[in-house]
């Protein structure tokens, strides 16, 4: 660790294979290895290594959706799609493993697949505003604003520090980012309404 953090990555990744020779299942040594990987921007080494870890032999879920999460960040969304789907299959009631499937089907544009998962992910953790952000912005592209708009407001009206002021000044600026003008204007009315004090609204 100490040798990653100076970025001294070959003595790192020799620790860390070393680690690993003696305990092959030893998840910190594994993340940090993928972790010098991608800084090295090295994703096939990400890629290899993983498929030769007793990880693959075993099937596990969070290897397969661990894998499917490398594809997904080299835009490589069939490969992807692939195993996060076999992640879904060892284990269905995984919101995160649900969402990056989502996730993978809006890469590939198919964005009716992307709601469909996003959706079960949401019903099994319901209060995840993370969740609710990915809806807002899958509703966001397809033009849909009504539901767009209901779950921008949800996942933004959870944060504990957003008022009234604030979240109706926020609902204005996403509007506005949808060309939503007279709604826009509505709801930033409503924030000078609700909170004078803030300038953001005026000079919105």
């Amino acid at each position: 660790v100490i040798y990653g953090e100076e970025k001294k990555y070959d003595s790192a990744k020799n620790y860390f294979r070393r680690a690993l020779d003696v305990r092959p299942d030893y998840k910190p040594a594994s993340n940090n290895l993928i972790r010098i990987f991608r800084e090295l921007g090295q994703p096939d080494s990400v890629t290899n290594f993983l498929r030769n870890t007793s990880l693959f032999e075993n099937g596990s879920a969070s290897f397969m959706h661990d894998m499917g999460r490398v594809f997904y960040e080299q835009r490589r969304y069939d490969s992807a799609r692939w195993y996060v789907r076999k992640a879904i299959e060892l284990d269905p009631a995984n919101p995160q493993v649900l969402s990056s499937m989502a996730l993978t089907y809006q890469g590939l544009k198919k964005t009716d697949s992307a709601r469909l998962y996003m959706r079960q992910a949401l019903d099994l953790d319901q209060e995840n505003p993370l969740l609710m952000q990915r809806m807002a912005d899958l509703f966001r592209q397809q033009k849909k604003t009504d539901s767009a708009l209901y779950y921008f407001r949800k996942y933004t009206g959870f944060r504990s520090e957003t008022g009234e002021g604030q979240l109706n000044l926020l609902t204005g600026n996403f509007l506005a980012e949808m060309n939503m003008t007279d709604s826009a204007l509505f709801y930033y009315r409503k924030a000078m309404e609700t909170d004078q004090g803030n300038a953001a609204a005026y000079l919105n």
